[in-house]
């Protein structure tokens, strides 16, 4: 039961299994009826902020404090959400701002070595809203077995969201929002992991990403029946992986421009 991350809350849906990828650095992905990860398409309230990478990463380290709501499609969803949509698809939706101060803090320390912290802050005034999320996750290396290696990977990770909502008038508004995220995993021997390796002791695995996406969605309530909503994401995802003799490192690079015409 880890309260900084959303895997609890996919175990409970049928059809939906999260999969561990990596014994020793804790990456998972998501499966929808038995397809592998990568076929599964995630948003973040209708971006694809993870695309490509989403299948080997461990995505489900999201924090659910910001979320109102997540929306699964199970099936094939290619024709509105391209190639990475085959098996389904996974929407987190998050909180928007209310005419009231809403605010969550999120503490949880565990016996294991899991350091959970997060914060969440929303409010809306006349003409402007924003919302804030901000987390940090810290995990010891825990060998839980006392097989020598690492079921828990050692982890840092840090991510920060701020997001403004622009209220021109009835009809149209302006949201701009930024997702900053930087995370490292190391798994492996635990002597590795504590700085004593020797020609016994001498496998580990490190994962390091480092995720800017910045969201620009402009709505206009049409009509009473008919809303115009145009987005642009751009995004950049860095990820480095080493294990003892290979090592790889990734940049990925995306921008993406929507524009829909929904019917209430």
């Amino acid at each position: 039961m880890r309260p900084a991350n959303v895997s609890m809350l996919l175990h409970e849906s049928t059809g939906i299994q999260v999969q561990q990828t990596s014994a020793t650095s804790g990456n998972a992905s998501i499966r929808i009826q038995g397809l592998d990860g990568r076929y599964t398409q995630i948003l973040k309230d209708g971006f694809p902020d993870f695309s490509g990478f989403s299948g080997g990463l461990s995505i489900l380290e999201i924090p659910p404090l910001d979320l109102k709501q997540v929306e699964i499609i199970k099936g094939p969803a290619s024709t509105l959400y391209g190639g990475g949509a085959i098996a389904g698809v996974v929407n987190f939706v998050s909180i928007e701002p209310g005419s009231e101060n809403y605010s969550k803090v999120l503490f949880n320390q565990s016996n294991i070595g899991q350091t959970n912290g997060a914060i969440f802050l929303s409010q809306k005034f006349k003409k402007i809203g924003f919302t804030l999320l901000a987390t940090s996750n810290f995990q010891k290396a825990f060998d839980v077995d006392k097989d020598g290696f690492s079921e828990l990977p050692k982890t840092k990770d840090f991510t920060i969201s701020p997001k403004l909502f622009f209220y021109l008038n009835e009809k149209n508004r302006l949201t701009i929002s930024h997702i900053f995220t930087n995370g490292n995993r190391e798994g492996g021997d635990m002597q590795v992991l504590k700085n004593k390796a020797d020609n016994f002791h001498v496998y580990f695995e490190r994962n390091k990403t480092v995720r800017n996406s910045t969201h620009v969605e402009f709505e206009n309530k049409w009509n009473d029946k008919n809303t115009i909503t145009a987005r642009q994401s751009i995004n950049f995802f860095s990820r480095s992986i080493e294990i003892p003799f290979y090592r790889f490192k990734g940049l990925q690079k995306i921008l993406i421009q929507i524009s829909t015409i929904s019917h209430n």
